[in-house]
Order: C-alpha cells, then sequence, then structure tokens
C-alpha cells in the first residue's frame, strides 16, 4: 500500500513538473504588448492598416515610427475659423478623409490641403473611412436633412470628388422592415469590399453587419 501511494506521488510530481514546463514555454512565446506613449495626444481614433500612422487629434496624425506629428489644418486655417476632424488615413501618411467645415473632404499630401467633396446643401454627411488605394471613400449621409436618425450608405469617388450611391443595397432589414438606416463603415485597401450596417440603431438580429462587393453590387449577410 505504502509502495503504490509512493508511485502515486512520484507520478502526480511528474505531471505537475511536465505542465509547468508547458505553461512556461507557452507563457515565453506570447510577445508582450507594446505601448506607444504619445504625450501630446488628445485621442487615440484610428490607426493605419500597417500601423505607422495613427489619427491622435482631430486635425492631427502621428508616425508611430518617428514620432512626429503633423496637423492637415494650417494655421491660417485655424486663424481663419476653419475646422477639420480626420476619419482614417491611409498606410504611406499621404491622403486622408474626413470633415472640413462639418462637410465631408478629402485631403492629399500632393494637393496640399482639403478638397470638399460632393454632398447635398442642406446635408451634412459622415466618411468613415477610405481604401488604401486613395480611390473610394465611404459613410453615410442623411436621406433629408430633418431625417437625423436615418442614413443613406454612400461611396465617394475620390479621384472625381463625387458622390455614388450603390446599387443592390436591400431596403428590407432581418425583420422585413425598412428602417432607412444603412450606413458603410470601412473599406478594403483595393476598394473591392465595404463593410455595412443595416438597421444600426436597432440589436440583433434586426442591426446586422454585411459586406457589399462593389463589382458585383450585391450586399452579402454573415
Amino acid at each position: 500500500m505504502k509502495k503504490s501511494t509512493t508511485l502515486i506521488s512520484i507520478k502526480s510530481t511528474i505531471l505537475i513538473g511536465m505542465v509547468w514546463f508547458c505553461l512556461g514555454t507557452y507563457a515565453q512565446k506570447i510577445q508582450k504588448p507594446v505601448i506607444t506613449d504619445i504625450s501630446k495626444s488628445n485621442i487615440h481614433y484610428k490607426i493605419s492598416g500597417n500601423t505607422v500612422w495613427e489619427i491622435t487629434h482631430s486635425s492631427v496624425v502621428t508616425n508611430h515610427e518617428t514620432g512626429v506629428s503633423f496637423d492637415l489644418l494650417t494655421q491660417e486655417e485655424k486663424n481663419a475659423g476653419h475646422t477639420c476632424r480626420i476619419s482614417d488615413i491611409n498606410e504611406a501618411g499621404t491622403a486622408a478623409v474626413g470633415s472640413y467645415d462639418n462637410r465631408s473632404a478629402y485631403w492629399s499630401k500632393e494637393d496640399g490641403g482639403w478638397k470638399l467633396l460632393e454632398m447635398p446643401e442642406d446635408r451634412e454627411g459622415y466618411i468613415a473611412a477610405m481604401s488604401d488605394n486613395g480611390k473610394f471613400a465611404v459613410g453615410s449621409i442623411p436621406p433629408s436633412a430633418n431625417d437625423i436618425y436615418k442614413e443613406e450608405a454612400v461611396i465617394w469617388d475620390l479621384t472625381t470628388g463625387k458622390m455614388i450611391s450603390p446599387e443592390g443595397i436591400p431596403e428590407l432589414d432581418m425583420q422585413h422592415e425598412n428602417q432607412e438606416q444603412n450606413r458603410f463603415t470601412d473599406i478594403s485597401p483595393d476598394g473591392r469590399y465595404i463593410l455595412g450596417t443595416m438597421s444600426f440603431s436597432y440589436v440583433y438580429p434586426i442591426a446586422l453587419s454585411a459586406i457589399y462587393t462593389t463589382e458585383k453590387k450585391r450586399l452579402t449577410m454573415p
């Protein structure tokens, strides 16, 4: 009996040792998160796909590799009372989208400033993201000035500044209701796929995210 108890104790000790060894080996393989301290930042809103650029203020982007920040609004513009809010930036840091004086706009290093995009005069749209190739931006606009709780999904052609109403967006959500709440929230680097949400102010399963394929002009539910 004593021999059996001793054998069990030895096996338990070996098993515990193996567990600790495995846990230790696994822990060594886990990389610690890299924390970047940007002391002058007020917010950390969004980061580029290659993690180099981050929007750290309504008008400021910061390069994590160099630690240098750039203000996309000149001092002259600020003195004149102009405002901007960046919502996305490409991986090269040469183009950005957002709003300028509450109007949907596009900034490029080549142009040296902001350019307003096509929008109905009586409405304020929201740009959520841009494709990394600099060709398209996506977001939403209200169907009219009075419908503040309703939105229409929109694509902007950044090469022309024109607004595109996407085809193939279904009117009815999962509950067969038309809530008139459709928005695009992100776009793939090549501009082929767009992430969107239907009936966004409701809970699942009424509210549902979907992928819009620009080539097929079709919305695909998960």
